[in-house]
């Protein structure tokens, strides 16, 4: 099921920024480090998801993720980018999450994303373009899921996509829910100051 809604999307176009294209899709791309496989593999077995996935099937997950290393300043995204067919897992380092504003030299922070966080998930969905600039605070060791590894995992193991993909959709809630909570933040300091102003 997962396999043909893959197939049915848009193909998938080559990523830019320092995703390597040629070697994400060749035979032999580049495997996770026995370090970067062991953390991943700790934030893919998530007791709290709906579907947990087990060891084995987080080490048959990892085989599918590209090893990346950011500097500090270094984009993992960039708002604007077209080509998003990817997301990431940070394995160690902090990125902030920004928006673009009117004033480029005033970007909004809108969160931290510390060891664990994964972002881009929309991009790997639907391919649209990143809403939004992570920038690496420090150095960052992350794992890719391009779209196409998704869906060659997807055809190989479903079972363990359909995990994976709860897995996903729960580091969406998560998000979804802290920018519910600063917008609703938001909101009530508008009517404070709205309320202030006119008396």
């Amino acid at each position: 099921m997962l396999s043909k809604w893959l197939g049915n999307r848009a193909p998938a176009s080559p990523v830019k920024g320092n995703v390597d294209v040629a070697a994400s899709t060749s035979a032999h791309p580049p495997a996770l480090n026995s370090l970067d496989q062991a953390l991943a593999v700790q934030f893919l077995c998530r007791k709290d998801s709906v579907m947990p996935l087990s060891p084995q099937e987080a080490i048959q997950v990892a085989r599918y993720f590209l090893p990346r290393q950011y500097q500090p300043g270094d984009a993992l995204l960039r708002q604007g980018e077209e080509q998003s067919n990817y997301m990431l897992w940070i394995l160690q380092g902090d990125a902030t999450i920004e928006a673009d504003t009117a004033n480029p030299h005033d970007a909004l922070t809108m969160t931290v994303l510390q060891p664990g966080s994964t972002l881009g998930e929309m991009g790997l969905m639907d391919g649209s373009r990143r809403s939004v600039t992570c920038t690496a605070s420090i150095a960052v060791r992350a794992a890719i899921l391009t779209r196409q590894a998704l869906r060659t995992l997807s055809s190989r193991h479903p079972e363990i996509a359909v995990k994976l993909m709860s897995l996903v959709c729960m580091g969406i809630s998560v998000r979804l829910r802290d920018v519910t909570e600063k917008f609703k933040r938001y909101v009530m300091m508008t009517h404070a100051m709205r309320d202030e102003l006119l008396q």
